[in-house]
C-alpha cells in the first residue's frame, strides 16, 4: 500500500510570519506577522475550513510569541520591542495591550523595595546608637 502526500494550499500573511496557536473551537489559527518596517505588526487569523486570512489584528511591536487559552477564549501575544503583552478576545477579535501596567508594576516594586531598605537602616542605625550609649 503506497502513501501519497497531497499538496496543500500556500496562505500568504501580512509580513513575516513567526510563532501560531491554534484554537480548534473555532478552527482558527492564529500567525505572528512581523512587518519589516517594525511599524504595523499583526497577528493574521487564519481559517482551517477555507485557508484564507479572515482577519489581521494589531498588536504591539516585533510580536514574539503567541499562546492560546481555550477555557478564556483568549490569545496572548508577547511584543519584544515595545515590552508588553497584548490580549486579543476570541469573540470581539480585537486586541488590548498591556505596557503600561508592566511598568506600573515595576515602579510599585521599586518604591516598596526603597522603603524597606529606608526602614532597615533607620532600624539598624537606632539598634547601633542604642549599644554605644549603653556602654
Amino acid at each position: 500500500m503506497q502513501s501519497t502526500l497531497s499538496e496543500k494550499p500556500t496562505i500568504t500573511v501580512k509580513g513575516y510570519p513567526g510563532a501560531l496557536a491554534y484554537d480548534s473551537g473555532k478552527g482558527e489559527i492564529y500567525v505572528v506577522s512581523v512587518n519589516p518596517n517594525f511599524d504595523s505588526d499583526t497577528i493574521s487569523v487564519i481559517s482551517d475550513s477555507s485557508n484564507t486570512v479572515v482577519a489581521n489584528v494589531t498588536v504591539g511591536s516585533l510580536p514574539s510569541d503567541i499562546a492560546y487559552d481555550s477555557a478564556k477564549g483568549e490569545v496572548f501575544v508577547a511584543n519584544s520591542l515595545s515590552d508588553s503583552i497584548s490580549v486579543i478576545s476570541d469573540s470581539s477579535g480585537t486586541a488590548t495591550s498591556y505596557e503600561a501596567l508592566i511598568l506600573v508594576a515595576v515602579i510599585v516594586v521599586v518604591v516598596v523595595f526603597c522603603v524597606i531598605a529606608l526602614a532597615l537602616r533607620k532600624s539598624i542605625r537606632v539598634h547601633f546608637n542604642s549599644k554605644q550609649t549603653t556602654k
